[in-house]
């Protein structure tokens, strides 16, 4: 990754299993040379994540719907903000969304802002995706009012939509190593994955580039994260056997049976549960079969594969037996 300088960021909220995910490659890839200070904003700072979070060299930043202080002041002081949908909560998600926002307008100073989403999420119909498209939109609106005074300059800022993360494997390593089978609550579905450290990565490029090649920042362009490559479950089943050497299948998993064994993991809250099982009814549908450039374009590269993924994480997904 280019040596450029380095960046302070504040990312919210990281309660969440994708904003978690996302700042964990982060931190433990190549972007992370490129991090002056990454401050992680929380609502619970004793969680597991939190914990995880800071034993990686994270600052936690805790806040509430009570308390916003906290945030505006690392919105304040940060180079880049990267803003996740607190889809892990349970009630008043879009009240908790608008406070962020509003507390990111009123902050002073040039910064990149950007806002991760999910692929097409205008298309869908559940209700998460619903929210999502509606909390994007009021993302769009507050990058197009005017600065507020002492501003020098609106907010630069993009909304990401990223496709279904390689990183959702994580989910289901304990079938992958136990019992050599790929399983996924996806029939034959197909989409291009990317890898969340690729993703990462990108966005703090253009935060380092303070998002120089758009001339109108009240145009507040769109970007999609995707791989190079559709990928359906028989064939992520197929390229684990080529690389670990041994006969691996793909085991298509039911809505409830892997609604079941999500609870019985522990690592979602229920709405983030119940937000993924969206994700996958669209894969299911055919509504994620896009390949994109944006993210080789920004990474300079291409995207990494699904082969190189699993052996970059080669202990975490190899068959057992």
């Amino acid at each position: 990754m280019e040596s450029e300088r380095k960046l302070k960021m504040c990312i919210a909220s990281c309660d969440s299993w994708p904003c978690y995910m996302l700042c964990m490659a982060m931190l433990r890839g190549e972007a992370r040379r490129c991090i002056e200070k990454m401050c992680c904003a929380v609502t619970d700072e004793n969680s597991e994540y939190a914990r995880r979070l800071k034993e990686q060299g994270a600052h936690l930043v805790p806040f509430s719907r009570e308390h916003m202080e906290p945030l505006g002041q690392c919105f304040e002081k940060a180079d880049m903000v990267m803003m996740m949908p607190p889809i892990q909560e349970q009630e008043n998600r879009m009240e908790m969304w608008k406070m962020m926002l509003e507390c990111m307008r009123r902050t002073k100073g040039k910064r990149c802002a950007l806002m991760m989403s999910v692929l097409h999420a205008d298309k869908g119909h559940g209700k998460h995706m619903k929210e999502l498209h509606e909390m994007e939109m009021m993302f769009m609106e507050m990058m197009s009012k005017a600065p507020q005074p002492g501003q020098q300059d609106r907010m630069k800022g993009k909304i990401c939509r990223c496709a279904p993360s390689m990183e959702m494997l994580f989910l289901f390593r304990d079938i992958i190593r136990k019992e050599s089978k790929i399983a996924l609550p996806i029939q034959n579905g197909e989409w291009a994955p990317a890898s969340m450290r690729d993703i990462g990565e990108a966005m703090i490029k253009m935060g380092q580039h303070h998002m120089q090649e758009e001339t109108d920042v009240a145009d507040h362009r769109m970007m999609c994260f995707t791989g190079c490559h559709m990928l359906s479950g028989k064939k992520m089943a197929q390229e684990a056997s080529e690389l670990f050497g041994t006969r691996m299948e793909y085991k298509p998993m039911s809505m409830d049976e892997a609604r079941r064994y999500l609870e019985q993991m522990g690592e979602m809250s229920r709405e983030e549960i119940e937000c993924f099982m969206e994700l996958c009814e669209m894969i299911n549908k055919n509504m994620m079969r896009d390949v994109c450039k944006d993210l080789e374009k920004v990474l300079g590269r291409k995207p990494m594969a699904m082969r190189d993924f699993f052996q970059h994480h080669e202990d975490q997904f190899k068959p057992q037996r």
